[in-house]
């Protein structure tokens, strides 16, 4: 056994009375243009799932929330879940979650549920992978779309700059980009296109019914609640919560915050979430959980789709404490957790 793995099991072990819930979003069996954070080969997410029956105590979202009000988590507790809604959580993810016997949450952004409606920012990327154009003039800057590398910088920029805006203006500075783009077809048939529409409430039913998904609120539009004024951010909510107590058998009191980090929700969203029942609520603010975590905003660690296991274990592992141990006590924890019977002996000293 080499070093590194050595250093893994001993913070698993040091760790094991802590939790940690993950964040993913898509899972895609297609080639994309350009390498894109949220949408996870298929295969490296069955790889993750593999990985996560064999390392991990998976459990329900619910499952871990009571458990911190319970003041004890379960050992090597991970929760699974995705954001938005894409169908692919249903076609892809799904089946692989099946065969593991893992439970996951899915946040529902639910105006785009049952429609043809892609979320901005792949409206931004898929028609910047299709254009046959080679440079775009863009916000007076000049984008070259030479290479897959070139596309991925255009996107990159146009999509940081555009996440800063109020929703509508989102909207008509994302319909000039499309115009500059110049793409007439429709691409019903394009496996992109395929791979990214949004769930339907059929496929979210089926999944309900299996027992094994569960599903939260993600906003009526996707829209990040800190660019709407309050009113706007109230409707969102709103909306969210009836379409999910019309359409789910179950209510929901699960929300995470589109995009999630700290400046993108305040106190006044947590006092309307309260408002309409979304009682425990989920950020993207890296964090591992313990029975001192606070439910009404909880850390979540997204995945994205260059992490591969390695990564993963480490994630699993917690591993911020490796540091604090002397080797002496490093010693002690590999004793304690078995690992010296197959431990490689050309291998650096602990």
């Amino acid at each position: 056994m080499k070093l590194e793995s050595i250093k893994v099991m001993i913070h698993r072990y040091l760790n094991r009375d802590m939790g940690v819930i993950l964040i993913y979003h898509s899972v895609v069996d297609c080639i994309l243009g350009f390498n894109m954070w949220t949408h996870m080969p298929l295969n490296r997410f069955a790889a993750h799932m593999r990985v996560l029956k064999q390392q991990a105590n998976v459990i329900p979202l619910t499952k871990m929330i009571s458990s911190i009000q319970k003041g004890k988590l379960p050992k090597y507790s991970v929760a699974v879940t995705f954001d938005d809604g894409f169908v692919n959580n249903f076609t892809r993810a799904f089946p692989v979650l099946q065969h593991y016997n893992i439970p996951a949450t899915i946040f529902l952004s639910t105006a785009f549920i049952g429609t043809t409606k892609f979320f901005w920012p792949e409206r931004l990327a898929f028609r910047l992978m299709r254009t046959n154009l080679k440079k775009i003039n863009v916000l007076d800057q000049g984008f070259s779309l030479n290479s897959d590398e070139d596309r991925c910088n255009a996107y990159t920029h146009l999509r940081d700059y555009l996440k800063k805006l109020h929703p509508k203006e989102i909207d008509t500075e994302l319909k000039k980009i499309e115009n500059i783009l110049n793409i007439k077809e429709t691409f019903i048939n394009d496996p992109i296109y395929q791979e990214w529409l949004p769930l339907n409430w059929d496929q979210v039913k089926d999944m309900e019914d299996s027992g094994l998904i569960e599903f939260g609120g993600h906003t009526a539009d996707h829209h990040i609640l800190s660019r709407l004024n309050l009113s706007e951010a109230e409707e969102q909510i709103k909306a969210c919560k009836n379409a999910l107590d019309l359409n789910l058998k179950y209510p929901t009191k699960l929300w995470a915050y589109p995009n999630g980090e700290k400046n993108d929700f305040s106190d006044d969203h947590k006092e309307l979430l309260q408002k309409y029942g979304f009682l425990y609520n989920f950020s993207t603010i890296p964090s591992y959980i313990s029975i001192n975590s606070e439910t009404n905003t909880i850390g979540r660690i997204g995945i994205g789709s260059q992490t591969d296991t390695d990564e993963l274990m480490n994630i699993l592992s917690k591993r911020d404490r490796w540091e604090e141990l002397d080797k002496t006590q490093r010693i002690k924890m590999a004793l304690k957790c078995g690992l010296f019977k197959n431990f490689d002996t050309t291998t650096k000293s602990l």
